[in-house]
Formats: C-alpha cells, structure tokens, sequence
C-alpha cells in the first residue's frame, strides 16, 4: 500500500530499496543431486541459505535444507562448495536461489498484469461516447505497458490527480494483493518489473505462478468493478470525464520526438534554466534555477501524464517510456540553440 501512495512524490524506491535489496540475507552454495519429497532436481544446482547454517556446512557432505513457505520445503543435497557471496533483499534472495523469498514482489503481478488493465477498462466505458475514441487509445497504450512491463506510471498518473479516491484504491488492492499472494503460498520475483516479461523469464524460480495467475484474474475484476461503481456512484472524474478546462491534449501524433524534446525544453525555462537533466525509466529528473519558470500546463498538453515537486529546485516530469528518450535529445539540444522558433500549445 505504501508504496503505492509514496509514488505521485517518487519516495516509493526508499521502501523498495529496503524490502528488495537490504531486508534479509542468505549465503549462496553450489549443491549436487538435489531431490524433494523422493523427486530428483536435475537443474537444481544452486541454493541460497541463512549464513550461519552455511558456515557449518562440510563440502561434499549431504543436508536436507528446510525452506518455509516453499513448494519444495525439503530440500536434500549433496553440498559441493559454500561460495563467499552473501544476497540481501528479498530480489537478490530470490535470484541467489532463497527458496523462501520473494515474499515482497509476488504480489505486485496481479496487479499490474490485471488489475490496473481492468481499472483501465472501467475507466474507458466510464468515458462519454463521445470521448471514447480520444481516450480509448492512449487508456489501451498505458494499460497493456503495465501488463506487458510492469511499468504503471503512464497509467496511475492519468487518474492519481484527477481522483485520488481512486488511487488510494489502488493503493489498498496493491497491500491486499500481497497478502493475498503469500496466502497461497506463491512466490516470484522480477529484475525489472511485475510485468509479463518477468513473469515468464523467471517462471523456473518461482512457486505456483500459475496461482499468480488465477489472483490476477481475480483482481482484474475486482478493479473494474470497484473503479466502475466508483465512478458513478460518486461521480468522480477520470479519463474523458474532466471538466472542458481541465482536459488533457494528446501531443500531436505526427511531431517528431526531437521536435518535443525542444517543446518540453522550452516549457521548462530552456537550457538556461536547467542545471541538470537525468531520466529513471518513466520521468524526466530535473533541477532548475528557478522552478516556477516552468509551465506544468504546458507540460502536461505535451503529454506528461503528471509533475512532481520535490524540494526548492527538483522536479519531475512524468512521460512514461519516452522518458529516457526526451531525456537525451534535450541533452542533445545546444545550450546557445534558439527557441524562439518553437510553438507550443
């Protein structure tokens, strides 16, 4: 839940990095003839383990190692070396072979791959007829992202300003998916995001991802019906439902990307105003000399889904994948370049 409702200010990567790369540690040992319940583990060459249990290990000696919340709680092998690498963090736990980690991480598949998709939905038949086809493409694009990648962002931010009734949902469900996940005994992780990508590519780490799948589709529906009747019933705004004056234009479907970067630049105060110009997959990461030069209206007719204020000087500019993209093409634009040729809606 909190790490949901820590992303309109982008504080969500301190509890991630605490739960993911510094919450819990296992010693990595290189094992043979590894078998469960009487079943051999032919690919089973790795495990992870608590650090003290590995320092009484005795190479080529054979242990059963006891793994909670694990499909496979028994694990017997014939240890060959206790290597010196030690993981902490619940991804690195999970990618060193911990079979009781990726606690922290299960739960946010359901989620992405089909609970946000189905709040999508709910949101694009919320939408006046009339609006449907403005919003229908751009509410498609950002929720198969988030199925696809993992990447949320695009999606959270149409919506998080508009009705932050229905992000703090949102961010409930996330909390609830998590535990629902470890109630059954699932286990997965990911190296990027709880995309479809990771679910498949780390499909042999994980525990019952096919559980994975049956809660997402319960959760799918769960936001679409929640979102819907929301929506309606308190008449919130979402996507196609704003006031005429509060409505969003989509950038112009034929600029080119370089011709945005000028745009966004420009919006921004140009170079003069800009001390530093960063990207983190979805957002431009900016420090200004004077931030209130910068139009967020303006921004946000180019197609940046929100703008976040962090301090004095920082901002960031919410676009989704293009992020890194815009990012380097503004670095690109000379610092003496003239603007004064760039329109801007």
């Amino acid at each position: 839940t909190l790490n949901r409702a820590l992303i309109p200010v982008g504080l969500h990567h301190v509890l991630n990095s605490y739960f993911w790369f510094g919450m819990g540690t296992c010693q990595e040992i290189v094992v043979a003839g590894a078998s469960a319940a009487g079943q051999a583990l032919p690919s089973l060459k790795q495990l992870c383990i608590d650090p003290a249990l590995a320092k009484t290990l005795v190479a080529g000696q054979e242990y059963t190692f006891n793994f909670v919340n694990s499909v496979t709680p028994e694990i017997t092998a014939t240890v060959n070396t206790v290597t010196e690498t030690v993981k902490s963090g619940d991804l690195h736990r999970f990618f060193g072979g911990d079979k009781s980690a990726g606690v922290f991480m299960n739960g946010f598949f359901p989620v992405m791959m089909f609970g946000l998709p189905g709040a999508a939905l709910a949101m694009y038949l919320a939408a006046p007829a009339e609006k449907r086809s403005q919003v229908g493409g751009a509410l498609f694009s950002v929720a198969f992202c988030s199925f696809l990648t993992g990447i949320t962002e695009p999606l959270e931010f149409m919506f998080v300003f508009l009705a932050p009734a229905l992000y703090a949902m949102h961010a409930v469900f996330t909390g609830l998916s998590l535990v629902v996940a470890n109630m059954f005994g699932t286990l997965h992780g990911f190296g990027f995001s709880a995309g479809l990508i990771d679910f498949l590519l780390n499909w042999g780490l994980a525990t019952k991802p096919l559980v994975l799948l049956v809660i997402g589709l319960g959760f799918g529906a769960l936001y679409f019906f929640t979102f819907s009747f929301a929506i309606r019933a308190f008449n919130l705004k979402s996507p196609g439902r704003e006031d005429d004056d509060e409505a969003v234009a989509a950038p112009a479907a034929d600029a080119a990307k370089g011709d945005l970067a000028r745009q966004y630049l420009k919006a921004l105060g140009g170079h003069d105003n800009l001390t530093s110009i960063d990207a983190c997959i979805t957002r431009l990461r900016l420090t200004l000399k004077d931030r209130s030069v910068a139009n967020e209206d303006v921004l946000k007719k180019l197609g940046a889904k929100g703008v976040v204020k962090l301090g004095e000087n920082n901002l960031q500019v919410i676009l989704g994948p293009l992020a890194e993209i815009v990012a380097g093409e503004m670095k690109a634009i000379g610092a003496n370049e003239d603007l004064s040729d760039v329109k801007l809606p």
